[in-house]
């Protein structure tokens, strides 16, 4: 027989691959395109190749049929192909003037005084730009114009220029170390506690710092504790792959700006807020992703207690959303090679109307 296959499946070897009929081309078409192309016949020169009618602009065209079952618009039907390139560049732009407003060169007067108010305390007044825009002119607090890349500044660098402010920032004092607690509780709400500073010359300006979630103390110098830089292993380690795959579907679907990770509530919370994985704005929309240390306890996850920890925290968010009428998904770690599929029918949900 011509079409006898081996045990693994695959047409033995000297054996012809069967041809595709016609009317199971015509479905797979249908469903890559969308009903947008009618399959005629193969060409008599070739069977590799296909005849094909578009059926929106009225236009004939050839393509290897393999080709076109993948998926690929052809380039034969030119207002295809051409819409087809015009919603790539569409993508790339949106894409890339999301991430262009996140780059200091490209920030409002607005958004860089207040920057530099929070990484300098008031210390320099921001006056403008120079003819350059990637430089600023900045003024101290002994009224010396002084000029620094914005980027440099935004990033907590201080300004060169002025001995006095040069002097006071190399004598400035130690920060006690409850001082560095209420800093740093406004990034982790008193989640990751700062125990003390390290006594070992060596590292002077590290502390120890335990995470009361996972129950790991670790050390971690005092800048990065202050600018809310995760340093607990786990907490880390919580971004996951899977999390990443959700993130970059729904990059696809909305744009970065209307995408919000670890989204908190003030009042959703236990002793310190709990956080969301992503939230929808335009949809009011929050999506969480369930690792297996959330079904089951896991030694790496502190055991029975992590696990009974968040259960608890599960149960507190599950309740909030529903409280406060807020649409809520939990994709379980099991279901990670359909997010597409699940994400799919949560807007087919949203389109009709239908309880999520």
């Amino acid at each position: 027989m011509d079409n006898e296959r081996n045990e693994n499946g695959r047409f033995k070897k000297g054996r012809k691959h069967p041809l595709k009929p016609a009317h199971e081309i015509q479905q797979i078409s249908d469903a890559m395109h969308g009903k947008t192309y009618r399959y005629l016949g193969r060409k008599s020169s070739d069977n590799r190749y296909g005849l094909f009618e578009c059926l929106v602009h009225k236009t004939t065209f050839e393509q290897i049929i393999s080709i076109h079952l993948n998926g690929q618009t052809p380039k034969s039907c030119t207002e295809c192909y051409h819409k087809k390139l015009s919603d790539i560049q569409k993508r790339v732009q949106r894409e890339w003037i999301g991430n262009r407003k996140k780059h200091p060169r490209y920030r409002s007067n607005q958004a860089i005084t207040q920057t530099s108010n929070e990484k300098f305390l008031g210390r320099y007044k921001f006056l403008g730009r120079c003819e350059d825009f990637r430089y600023g002119k900045f003024e101290c607090q002994h009224k010396n114009i002084l000029t620094q890349v914005i980027y440099q500044h935004t990033k907590g660098v201080h300004p060169m220029g002025c001995k006095e402010c040069i002097n006071e920032v190399r004598n400035f004092p130690k920060r006690s170390d409850e001082e560095i607690r209420m800093l740093g509780y406004q990034h982790f709400e008193g989640k990751v506690y700062f125990l003390g500073r390290l006594k070992l010359k060596t590292k002077k300006h590290y502390g120890n710092i335990i995470c009361r979630e996972h129950g790991v103390s670790f050390e971690q110098s005092i800048t990065n504790y202050i600018k809310g830089v995760r340093g607990c292993i786990l907490c880390r380690r919580e971004s996951s792959k899977f999390q990443k795959a959700v993130f970059n579907y729904l990059k696809t679907q909305f744009s970065e700006d209307d995408i919000e990770t670890e989204k908190k509530f003030e009042d959703c919370k236990n002793f310190y807020q709990l956080r969301f994985d992503f939230y929808i704005k335009s949809k009011n929309l929050l999506i969480e992703c369930d690792g297996i240390q959330h079904f089951t306890s896991q030694d790496y996850w502190g055991g029975e207690e992590g696990f009974r920890v968040r259960v608890f925290n599960d149960e507190i968010k599950n309740d909030y959303t529903k409280k406060n009428k807020i649409h809520f998904v939990r994709i379980a770690f099991y279901e990670q090679n359909k997010i597409e599929e699940i994400m799919q029918n949560i807007l087919v949900q949203f389109h009709t109307g239908q309880p999520i």
